[in-house]
């Protein structure tokens, strides 16, 4: 099982029931078991050429089958469209996957500082044996 997409920062992965781990990448990986059209590559004749999109969008990463032989499956339910929860149980035909979201929000804190202070005109500085003075800038 490989994909021609090597570099860049992947959306998902699927890991099948032997643990091997496959990167979903860029806008949109396709998934099948064509080389020359599919992204990711399962070479089993249960797939078909090009057998699902899997792609991230605002609201999520949604998984959407391309009218392939065996269907593609999500938690049991055969599917055409349908965002993906973070470790659920994808078939590929007969093939099981769990499917996990990659963390792709990082967190700027000189960002959020800045927001902070933004909008805080003032805070309370206090700890348990003093008492309570209120700080404005």
């Amino acid at each position: 099982m490989a994909g021609k997409r090597g570099l860049g920062e992947h959306f998902g992965r699927l890991i099948s029931e032997n643990g091997a781990c496959l990167l979903l990448r860029g806008p949109m990986a396709v998934v099948g078991r064509s080389p020359g059209q599919c992204d990711v590559v399962i070479a089993d004749i249960r797939i078909s050429r090009v057998h699902c999109l899997v792609s991230p969008e605002r609201s999520g990463v949604f998984i959407e089958d391309v009218s392939s032989t065996n269907g593609t499956w999500v938690s049991g339910q055969r599917i055409q469209r349908v965002r993906l929860a973070d470790r659920v149980l994808v078939h590929l035909g007969p093939i099981a996957f769990r499917f996990e979201q990659a963390l792709t929000e990082s967190i700027n804190i000189q960002s959020l500082k800045a927001e902070v202070e933004e909008h805080c005109e003032s805070f309370i500085l206090a700890d348990t044996t003093s008492d309570v003075r209120i700080h404005s800038d």
